[in-house]
């Protein structure tokens, strides 16, 4: 396959074969196949326009983890009753911009109503939101780090429905 390097003012762009590479202010694009071996860091987020496969273990081995504190189930759910849902549709501006953004009606959250109960699962970072529209703040959201929130939410419902059966139990008098 052939392979081309093309360095100028607006950035790096490389091709090797048919897969290209473009590294600019927006950030990095990559058309064709990309193959890694070992971790990728990202503040931003990680589309594709195809399909995309990833393995997304982490470690979760007690054996290398220290400092271990209970959470707390009814404070989960606490914090999750508080966050809104939403239906919302991507600017036209930031779908141009982001290929592979869904242009139809979607259902969520926002980072910001996520922040200031799970600010763990927010990072912060430049994102091009529209022609020459960078944000430097731009928030992402890592659904993973609600997910012990929302096990812990499930457990302090499910806690809730066996005090009730009990006490619904004990009111008619042991009989079912």
């Amino acid at each position: 396959g052939t392979t081309v390097l093309a360095v100028d003012a607006t950035g790096v762009t490389a091709t090797v074969g048919t897969t290209v590479l473009v590294v600019n202010a927006a950030g990095v694009t990559i058309t064709g196949n990309l193959n890694v071996s070992g971790n990728i860091d990202n503040a931003g987020t990680i589309s594709s326009t195809g399909g995309m496969t990833a393995c997304c273990g982490s470690p979760s081995d007690l054996r290398v983890k220290r400092e271990f504190d209970p959470m707390d189930p009814e404070e989960s759910l606490n914090r999750l009753i508080q966050i809104p849902l939403r239906t919302f549709v991507f600017t036209s501006e930031f779908v141009e911009t982001n290929p592979g953004t869904p242009t139809d009606l979607q259902r969520g959250v926002w980072a910001q109503d996520i922040e200031p109960l799970i600010p763990q699962a927010v990072a912060r970072g430049k994102r091009v939101i529209g022609p020459g529209q960078v944000l430097t703040d731009f928030l992402t959201l890592n659904k993973a780090e609600m997910i012990p929130d929302l096990i812990g939410a499930i457990q302090a419902l499910a806690a809730r429905i066996g005090d009730l059966e009990q006490e619904l139990l004990a009111l008619k008098g042991g009989v079912v």
